[in-house]
């Protein structure tokens, strides 16, 4: 707008020139044009973050969004989707959200995601994978499609890319590969020299110590490769630790358990949750009778800013059977808070909330809305 203002403003000053005034006319048509091109597609596509390392980073998240119609250059919305780029010509799709079909998750359970079409104000599309891997990366395309200002049909795009570090591990795991594929081809040609020259007393002798050496040569290099081995795993298990330190807050020792404690949270679902819990050998809690229940309430009742954690236990089967999200038994232990559970076919899933004094209440099986301060809890047995 102050760009207008200023051209605005030129033109007036040019009027007291009859001989521009025309030249003047032109070039405010012509810049005015191309403002409203630059301000007014209105088309977004954001990449958090835009370089992931494998192993270690959290979540990806792909968001497509259209501002208010108003602003941009579509006087109707029909579709949002997301795509991921194979090569210059194909791309396959990821998630879509349209007026007639709605949220579409075209990506076989792997993530999760929302979307929203609103020609009143903004609309958006958005997809979420949890500790994604290098297959993630390379270029994603978002694309809308509806109605122009020339009252056509219209699509418009835009294209961002999400890059990785190196992954050594996997490269070492590639390498330590074919060392043993190549070692078990030298072995099968050896064994078939040896027995073409078995008859042969002295060739036999001179291919005996051949093969002594190489059998030694063999056992250093498997010596190696198990030695790279062991330390490789050594190193994921000690990488996986830390990890863990870094995302979870962690209880003392209970009957030789402990509780990790999320310590911050953008999107989850209960099934991503119990997926992350047992990505570090263990489970969504259970709580199996009092005593663990009181543990627990003192463990959450330091941090202060919680309102709510999402622990093992959903009744979405059958309404008021409360079974593990881990094995579907019946929960051996509940502790309802007051009023609860409430909200019938809504609230399926077990929490524990802080304004009922860390007793358990009934909430959504999912949590996309990052100003809630929410979290959920691993429970993990302790092997040190």
């Amino acid at each position: 707008m102050y760009s207008l203002k200023l051209v605005v403003y030129f033109f007036l000053y040019l009027q007291t020139n009859r001989y521009v005034q025309m030249v003047t006319q032109v070039t405010l048509v012509c810049i005015y044009c191309s403002l409203l091109q630059v301000a007014g597609n209105g088309l977004k596509l954001d990449v958090q973050p835009g370089h992931i390392e494998p192993g270690s980073t959290r979540y990806l998240v792909i968001n497509c969004s259209m501002s208010s119609l108003i602003q941009s250059a579509m006087l109707y919305l029909n579709s949002l989707s997301v795509f991921k780029v194979t090569n210059e010509s194909q791309a396959i799709e990821i998630a879509s959200i349209s007026v007639f079909g709605g949220y579409i998750d075209a990506n076989n359970s792997d993530g999760f995601g929302s979307g929203v079409i609103d020609n009143n104000g903004g609309s958006y599309v958005s997809f979420n994978w949890l500790f994604p891997n290098w297959h993630m990366t390379g270029e994603y395309l978002c694309e809308a499609i509806g109605v122009g200002q020339s009252r056509k049909p219209s699509t418009l795009s835009v294209r961002a890319n999400v890059v990785s570090g190196e992954v050594s591990f996997l490269a070492l795991s590639d390498i330590l590969r074919s060392y043993q594929i190549e070692n078990l081809k030298k072995d099968e040609k050896l064994n078939s020299v040896f027995e073409t020259l078995s008859k042969k007393s002295e060739d036999w002798r001179i291919f005996k110590e051949n093969i002594t050496k190489q059998t030694s040569e063999n056992s250093q290099k498997l010596a190696y490769i198990q030695s790279a081995s062991t330390n490789l795993t050594n190193s994921f298990h000690e990488a996986k630790s830390r990890t863990l330190e870094t995302l979870f807050f962690q209880s003392s020792l209970y009957h030789g358990r402990r509780y990790f404690l999320t310590k911050q949270l953008i999107l989850f679902t209960l099934t991503s949750a119990q997926a992350s819990c047992q990505e570090y050998g263990g489970y969504l809690a259970e709580i199996d009778d009092e005593d663990e229940l009181d543990f627990l309430r003192r463990f959450l009742g330091s941090y202060t800013y919680l309102i709510g954690v999402w622990i093992s236990g959903s009744d979405e089967q059958v309404e008021g059977h409360w079974v593990s999200s881990r094995n579907n038994n019946a929960l051996k232990y509940l502790k309802w808070g007051k009023s609860e559970p409430d909200q019938g076919r809504s609230q399926n899933c077990l929490n524990l909330w802080a304004g009922y004094n860390w007793f358990m209440g009934s909430f959504f099986c999912s949590c996309i809305r990052p100003e809630l301060d929410t979290a959920y809890l691993c429970e993990i047995e302790d092997t040190s």
